[in-house]
């Protein structure tokens, strides 16, 4: 996960290794407790992008 506060709305960036591995993690209450805790960092809306395995490069999540 990575975090740009540049420009006028924060961006959250989640990358994951495969869409199963997306999928998995919705399945679990563990995606509600971090964008729980997204919402209350930021005073502002949050947008959250998800990043292709073209697009990422790497996994950091």
């Amino acid at each position: 996960m990575s975090c740009n506060t540049e420009g006028p709305h924060p961006t959250v960036i989640l990358s994951f290794s495969s869409e199963k591995e997306l999928d998995d993690w919705a399945l679990t209450d563990k995606h509600e407790a971090l964008f729980e805790k997204i919402e209350a960092y930021f005073v502002e809306p949050v947008a959250v992008k998800l990043l292709e395995d073209e697009e990422r490069g790497t996994t950091d999540f």
